[in-house]
Order: C-alpha cells, then sequence, then structure tokens
C-alpha cells in the first residue's frame, strides 16, 4: 500500500545479468530501455495499480512481472467547527452547522447537527394569579386576566411607560 503524491520505491531482483530494463506504473506512465535498477515513481490519485516490469540482458527479455499497488489518499483528521444550535421550532427538533476545517470529505466523528428540544409557542403561555406561566412553568410576559392567553411584554417596562407619558403632559402644559 502507497499513498498519493509520495515517492515509491521500485526495485528490480532480477538474475542473469540484466541490462536494461522497463517498467509500467498503470496509470499511463513508464520507463522502458533504462539501466537503473531502481527507480521512484508518484501517484496523483488514489486506486488499484496494475505494475508491470521487464528485465532486458544479452538473451532478450525477462517474463513480465506484475504486481497490484492500492495507493490511498494521505490520513486526513477532520477538525469540526460546531456551529450554535438554533431556536427549537414546531417539530420539536433545533439544528445546526458542522463544518469540518480540514475539509477531508469524510463524516467519521462528526456532531450532531439536529437534536431534539421542547417547543414552546406563545399559544401555550396562559395567566395564572396574574402571572403569565409558560408550560415549563417560567414565568414571563404580561397578562391580561386569568385564563386568558399572555402578551408579549414591551421592552420597556410599564412604570417607567406611564412615567414618561406624565412627564410629556407636563412638558405640554
Amino acid at each position: 500500500m502507497a499513498e498519493t503524491n509520495k515517492d515509491i520505491t521500485f526495485k528490480d531482483n532480477s538474475s542473469n545479468n540484466p541490462t536494461s530494463f522497463y517498467w509500467n506504473f498503470g496509470d499511463g506512465t513508464g520507463l522502458d530501455n533504462i539501466t537503473q535498477t531502481q527507480v521512484t515513481h508518484k501517484y496523483s490519485l488514489p486506486g488499484l495499480y496494475t505494475i508491470k516490469h521487464k528485465a532486458y540482458n544479452t538473451c532478450g527479455p525477462s517474463d513480465e512481472c506484475t504486481q497490484e499497488l492500492i495507493v490511498t489518499d494521505p490520513l486526513c483528521t477532520p477538525n469540526w467547527q460546531e456551529g450554535a444550535w438554533g431556536a427549537c421550532q414546531p417539530d420539536n427538533t433545533q439544528s445546526r452547522t458542522v463544518t469540518d476545517l480540514n475539509n477531508c470529505g469524510v463524516d467519521t466523528g462528526k456532531p450532531a447537527t439536529v437534536q431534539a428540544c421542547t417547543y414552546v409557542s406563545e399559544t401555550h403561555l396562559t395567566c395564572i394569579n396574574d402571572i403569565c406561566t409558560r408550560v415549563d412553568g417560567a414565568g414571563s410576559d404580561t397578562c391580561t386576566g386569568e385564563g386568558t392567553p399572555c402578551k408579549k411584554s414591551s421592552s420597556v417596562p410599564a412604570a417607567i411607560m406611564a412615567a414618561g407619558i406624565g412627564l410629556l403632559m407636563m412638558l405640554k402644559k
């Protein structure tokens, strides 16, 4: 087994005093009539390659030797970046984005992108004892009357709003 874009050494071990060699690397490239007993080659793509080799001496070529070689991409370790969870949706799920900063192209070890949650809509808020109460018991918003749906609170508290209106009336006088 070998990795892409790394030198792979091929060596001739023929007997009978070879004088030249032929190599076919199975990727459309090769060397013919060379005198070196050892050559290097790089594969740019992963895959299964069939390497063919012949040695020549004064009596002619040897039988062709073949060998298969598996070439893989170097191991890539994902570096997961997790986004914040979004709001809980009516189907009781929330989602987030998860991105591999190393672009390995795998999902191995990827954190969850969807999880269960409990959706609470505004219609689930009800006035109980003049407190707007959610299904989960937390108080919020403004009550308009016992057992009625709650209304969203203004971002300005009512007492400050009333004081502000009184101040405006005084300025008009």
